[in-house]
């Protein structure tokens, strides 16, 4: 009977959500809204926002950390600026995105959207850090 309830308790302890503190770099002088999106799977990210299993929206001006709590595991991260405030983001002719953005992990330059194990972080324990750094 202990052993049962020994792993119960360490059942139930690995299922607990990581609180999340999400510190974004570069947003000092933009305008906007904030949009972060989290991804669990390769097949959403980051094209279907729908389907991200976190969304987070700020004002630029939000006082950070932004927070989140998620159960441990692995996740991509895509947050980008709404610099006009069409609620999309913005692409040029290329279809390179044209407003402030930010991935998780260190993707490489190439065309089309990156891929999920490029961006990728292994969030877990009960706190965690994520920095990102905002680009033009």
């Amino acid at each position: 009977m202990v052993l049962f309830i020994g792993l119960l308790q360490f059942l139930l302890a690995g299922s607990k959500n990581v609180k999340v503190d999400l510190y974004l770099h570069g947003l000092e002088g933009l305008h906007g809204t904030v949009f972060v999106y989290v991804y669990d799977n390769a097949e959403d990210f980051p094209v279907h926002p729908d389907k991200a299993v976190a969304r987070l929206r700020f004002n630029a001006a939000h006082v950070q950390p932004f927070k989140l709590e998620l159960p441990p595991g692995d996740y991509a991260f895509a947050v980008y600026v709404d610099t006009n405030g069409n609620g999309r983001i913005d692409r040029n002719w290329l279809g390179i995105p044209s407003e402030p953005l930010a991935l998780s992990g260190r993707p490489g330059f190439h065309f089309g959207p990156p891929h999920f194990d490029e961006c990728k972080v292994h969030i877990s324990g009960t706190r965690f850090r994520l920095d990102l750094r905002i680009r033009d």
